[in-house]
């Protein structure tokens, strides 16, 4: 087995889209973490330094980066939603949070829909709870647009 090269043993972190370099192996063996820009922009803006597992390159991860809050929806769903988010890399809060990205949702209504009108600054995404569905369903990243609010496509059956 190859041995690590004394360069990358110094090097913490690997900002990169995916794990699809020839290093990939070699750096995570030596326990260099291997995250998205993603984390880098969140530790930035928030001045708080996140987990680095929330912000994996790995593919499998379809969640990486995302901090979901659901509201709207039975507590049996939402136990599920927190189970599915978190088994693909992201975090689940109970409830609006300052890193909350995505609030999962059924009508354009309700204080988180309110609070994320008021501060678009945010970019917290209102989001067809239908999209997590979509997702667990293919295992695979589905597109966010049509599930978006205000007047997502998906809910209007504009979406072929």
């Amino acid at each position: 087995m190859p041995q690590p090269d004394e360069s990358v043993l110094r090097v913490t972190h690997i900002i990169t889209p995916d794990t699809h370099f020839a290093e990939y192996t070699l750096a995570v063996s030596a326990g260099v973490r291997v995250v998205t820009s993603k984390w880098v922009d969140r530790c930035a803006q928030s001045g708080v330094v996140y987990q680095e597992k929330y912000y994996s390159a790995s593919a499998r991860r379809l969640f990486s980066g995302m901090v979901v809050v659901a509201t709207q929806v039975p507590a049996l769903d939402k136990e599920e939603i927190l189970g599915t988010v978190m088994a693909l890399g992201g975090q689940y809060r109970q409830k609006m949070m300052p890193d909350v990205t995505h609030v999962l949702m059924i009508k354009d209504m309700g204080p988180k829909y309110d609070y994320i009108t008021k501060h678009p600054q945010l970019n917290i995404k209102a989001v067809l709870v239908h999209w997590l569905n979509e997702t667990m369903n293919t295992v695979q990243h589905v597109p966010q647009e049509p599930y978006l609010f205000p007047n997502p496509p998906m809910l209007a059956g504009q979406v072929a």
